[in-house]
């Protein structure tokens, strides 16, 4: 008989003991959830856009012109962020020519001011892709570049989601 009431006390005891450890780690982890989030909500600035852009051009494929957007981006955040898809609409000197894609991610690193290429590919079906368009481009050393489009980007803490781009440069190369 004392040795079954040992026997329950050490259950019970066990048994708190795994109740109160397993009440201890909800409460770590409900605390570590409410400063992630609070952590999350900080607001996210703006990247900007550092100089003139340059464009590489990597060559023709059967899916289009493959080419290098180069950048000079300042992210103040925090945060990296991971560029992951992009669709864009594409004007030279007003006339839209086509449109592009993103072809890999771009990770821009937090607290940083860097150079990225985005590596893009474009298909020229615009219809006012003519031939005074291009002898411009061919003569001239620059030129009035306009995209238009959706990105989807996120960060380890935020969702991926997609943001509008609306950007207008003159692009030398």
């Amino acid at each position: 008989s004392d040795n079954y009431r040992e026997s329950c006390k050490s259950v019970s005891t066990i048994f708190n003991l795994h109740h109160s450890l397993t009440s201890m780690i909800k409460r770590i982890t409900v605390l570590f959830l409410i400063v992630a989030l609070f952590s999350a909500c900080e607001p996210i600035e703006d990247l900007e856009i550092l100089g003139s852009p340059r464009l590489k051009f990597y060559g023709v494929s059967k899916d289009g012109i493959d080419l290098g957007l180069v950048l000079k981006i300042r992210n103040p955040n925090k945060y990296s962020f991971k560029i992951k898809q992009g669709k864009f609409t594409i004007w030279i000197n007003g006339n839209e020519i086509g449109s592009a894609h993103l072809k890999e991610k771009v990770k821009i690193e937090a607290n940083s001011t860097d150079v990225y290429t985005f590596p893009v590919n474009a298909s020229l079906k615009g219809k006012d892709l003519s031939l005074d368009l291009i002898m411009d481009l061919i003569g001239g050393d620059s030129f009035n570049l306009k995209i238009e489009g959706k990105i989807k980007a996120g960060t380890r803490v935020i969702i991926y989601d997609k943001f509008e781009v609306e950007w207008e440069e003159r692009v030398r190369y």
